[in-house]
């Protein structure tokens, strides 16, 4: 289809078996049927990958889609989806990162960006307008995802950046791809491109994506400015993030997951919080974000910056700054391993984001094998040595690690996430 209404009308294909690199037309239904995004990637994933696909293998894609609204300006409207067959469910894997590589993408022409095949030896995808290359990952295989990132903005300005991490070249199951500081992390995205031998993706553009009607979309981008500014919301969402709903789901609801769900109300932090005269406990946004809280951060051209990023300087762990924490990582670090210090939780979230592991999936896998250890499921000898008690946030730091490398038995063990590490243990771990 030709460029009209917000899409280019073009997909981008990349085969990394033949290195051919296509342009192809966007089937005119798409935009009315499937919007974008989501929409496109999933469809395009049901037409092209087959039930009985290898995850891993070069039959399986991964299908780059940004929203309809990206780039464009409307709030909320920054999210871009990293579709696949997932290694982890064998269904389908949907990832979600308000990312800049959404944006970039739609203005270097695509509507869509398709990767298949694998490459024999580690490569990037470099993409700049019309001009796209297949380069090899010479220096970048086996760093963290912040150290790629680092290189690549040296080596690369102005390009919007995707890496995997150890975990994802060592094929976690558990893995993410690290987009600008942002995680697509949901279902295995780091693991798919490690198969594909695929380090990272960079793209840079120059155009500007078409709009039907610019004058009466300028006037609903005032509008729509004027709900988010207005709305109760949009204040509390601004300073805290999706953690300001934590103290509500604790004292109200009773469906804070702690201690690997066995509990819903984190007894143990509001103790220590009365005795300490505080309302909140220490992972509770309401008590760490004042004093931790380094900047606001929005998705690319969102004028609400609902995400923040911490600066933690810490005796423990070190000085870092991560993104977040987020409510789904404040109860997979903090609430199900009876974790409170809200440094060793924030550290956990930025070692697992540099590793390339799905912070929900890795703490949660954590939880469960705490649960095994504390009931004798899985012994000290199995855990490489490490006391793998609840509350205990040196032992947890130590297996997030093991979990990204494969390292040891106990990084075997939880690689790939909690369902293959009860099958590998078995003894009734399920």
């Amino acid at each position: 289809m030709e460029a009209k209404g917000g899409y280019w009308g073009k997909i981008l294909r990349v085969n990394l078996t033949t290195k051919e690199v296509k342009v192809e037309p966007l089937p005119e239904e798409f935009p009315r049927k499937y919007l974008g995004g989501v929409g496109f990637g999933t469809r395009v994933l049901y037409d092209e990958v087959t039930a009985g696909a290898d995850p891993l293998g070069p039959e399986n894609k991964m299908i780059i889609t940004p929203g309809l609204f990206v780039d464009t300006g409307i709030g909320t409207g920054s999210k871009t989806a990293f579709n696949f067959k997932s290694p982890l469910t064998g269904g389908y894997g949907r990832a979600m990162a308000g990312a800049e590589m959404g944006v970039q993408l739609k203005r270097a022409g695509y509507d869509m960006l398709i990767v298949e095949g694998q490459s024999d030896e580690p490569v990037m995808l470099i993409i700049n307008d019309d001009d796209v290359k297949i380069v090899p990952a010479d220096g970048y295989w086996g760093l963290t995802t912040g150290e790629a990132r680092s290189k690549a903005k040296e080596e690369y300005p102005g390009y919007a950046t995707a890496f995997i991490g150890p975990a994802g070249e060592r094929l976690s199951f558990i893995s993410t791809i690290e987009t600008d500081d942002r995680q697509a992390a949901r279902g295995g995205p780091g693991a798919v491109l490690g198969s594909k031998k695929l380090k990272g993706i960079l793209v840079k553009g120059s155009k500007k994506a078409p709009i039907a009607s610019p004058k009466k979309f300028r006037e609903l981008l005032k509008e729509w400015a004027l709900v988010f500014k207005d709305h109760p919301a949009t204040k509390a969402d601004m300073d805290y993030g999706s953690g300001e709903f934590l103290d509500w789901m604790n004292r109200e609801r009773g469906t804070f997951p702690v201690r690997n769900w066995q509990m819903g109300f984190f007894k143990k932090a509001y103790e220590k919080a009365k005795e300490e005269g505080r309302e909140h406990i220490g992972i509770d946004p309401y008590f760490w974000a004042p004093k931790y809280r380094a900047g606001r951060r929005p998705c690319p051209l969102c004028n609400k910056p609902c995400s923040q990023y911490v600066r933690v300087e810490s005796e423990k762990w070190g000085t870092f700054m991560v993104d977040g924490p987020e409510y789904e990582t404040l109860y997979s670090f903090g609430g199900v391993l009876e974790l409170d210090d809200f440094e060793t939780v924030a550290y956990l979230n930025y070692l697992a984001d540099q590793l390339g592991l799905d912070t929900i999936s890795a703490g949660v896998t954590i939880a469960w094998a705490m649960e095994a250890y504390e009931r004798g499921l899985l012994t000290k000898e199995e855990a490489d040595g490490i006391e793998l008690t609840f509350g205990n946030g040196e032992a947890a730091v130590e297996a997030l690690r093991k979990m990204a490398y494969r390292e040891g038995n106990l990084g075997k063990l939880l690689a790939d996430g909690v369902k293959r590490a009860s099958e590998r243990l078995g003894k009734d771990s399920w």
